[in-house]
């Protein structure tokens, strides 16, 4: 039990501190100017995926427009078009941009989606329910669900959407290595490089829904995944194997989420913040529609 409690605070405690989560850029954001009274604000997008955008406008001079511009981002591509207010005089401008993954502030959120248990089918599985544990300011209502598997177990898509990103870069074989080398004895350097040598310490997939809700998926073998960030998944496909956070017990760990932000009251790019905002799924059993009880087992 206390093994179990760890491990879920472990997994939102790193998800939480992520902020973007990507190690390289995934935008690039630049101004083409066309003429003397056109510029071309574009995108480039270097790494598949669906990704939001927010750019800060700053030194404004004889332009109409908004502090800050918010845009979904899923190709390459012109995100707006710049003029100045009188053609006839001097305009300038400066601007800075921050990315985040997936869609921020979605309007079609369905509470309501019966979602496809992510275990094989056929199979029994135990549901161990995580409701509110270590809630932040910028976590709301946290809630999940820990699947006990077996090793080489596959993990299913539990609804179609479009792969924001992975972690595939986690071996718990690694890290166990490296802790009995230590002999116990740690300094603060030895511990930040292996922190940083392990990566985000577990491997995970996040899939954006048709509705702007996340599904993430975590606790995953090393090497065990077939899909890249931009994979299309659909409900009931393979797209990971079950994996461990300390080498022993095997789980999947499984969220539903939305982000909004607060770019309507801030007065600069710093202040920015995304709120995660959990929803407790409801899922289709072999004994019907369900939100899952801790502690039972349940059947696809």
């Amino acid at each position: 039990m206390k093994r179990t409690i760890i491990a879920i605070l472990f997994l939102l405690i790193a998800f939480c501190a992520k902020g973007q989560w990507l190690a390289d850029a995934p935008l690039e954001v630049w101004r083409d100017p066309i003429d003397q009274t056109t510029h071309k604000l574009n995108v480039r997008q270097q790494t598949s995926g669906i990704y939001t955008l927010v750019v800060d406008f700053h030194h404004v001079e004889n332009m109409d427009i908004p502090r800050f511009v918010s845009a979904a981002i899923r190709r390459s591509g012109t995100i707006m078009t710049l003029h100045p207010a009188d053609p006839d005089r001097e305009w300038n401008y400066s601007f800075a941009s921050k990315w985040m993954p997936g869609v921020v502030n979605p309007t079609g959120v369905d509470s309501t989606f019966v979602y496809r248990l992510p275990i094989k089918a056929g199979e029994r599985k135990k549901a161990r329910t995580m409701r509110n544990a270590g809630s932040d300011s910028l976590t709301v209502d946290y809630s999940g669900v820990a699947f006990d598997m077996n090793r080489g177990d596959t993990v299913y898509a539990a609804r179609r959407g479009v792969v924001l990103y992975v972690v595939d870069e986690y071996d718990p074989a690694v890290k166990e290595d490296a802790t009995e080398t230590g002999a116990g004895a740690e300094t603060e350097t030895e511990s930040e490089t292996k922190t940083e040598a392990s990566g985000w310490e577990y491997n995970s997939i996040d899939v954006q829904h048709d509705d702007g809700t996340i599904a993430r998926y975590g606790s995953l073998e090393r090497g065990g995944t077939p899909v890249r960030p931009g994979t299309t998944v659909f409900a009931g496909m393979p797209i990971a194997r079950a994996g461990t956070l300390d080498g022993d017990q095997y789980r999947l760990y499984f969220n539903v989420y939305y982000q909004t932000d607060n770019l309507s009251e801030i007065s600069s790019l710093g202040e920015h913040t995304v709120k995660y905002h959990y929803i407790e799924p409801t899922f289709g059993t072999s004994a019907g529609e369900a939100k899952l009880a801790n502690a039972t087992y349940y059947l696809h």
